[in-house]
């Protein structure tokens, strides 16, 4: 049971995160950035976004972070 309650828990904060991601990049495209600044953006956001279950982030966030910068 406790399972179906993570997974409720996960998706719920997935969708909070896409709008606040649309948000974020609204603000950011408004800037004037190009569109491999505006790519670098989003990666950042989603890569500190989604913390793996103990907290922290996951391995392939914490990579694709490193790309980014």
């Amino acid at each position: 049971m406790s399972r179906g309650k993570v997974n409720y828990s996960r998706r719920l904060t997935i969708r909070l995160s896409e709008a606040e991601h649309d948000s974020f990049m609204e603000a950011k495209r408004n800037s004037g950035l190009s569109v491999s600044e505006l790519v670098r953006e989003s990666v950042k956001f989603y890569s500190f976004s989604y913390p793996s279950d103990n907290g922290k982030l996951d391995n392939n966030n914490q990579r694709g972070a490193k790309k980014a910068d």
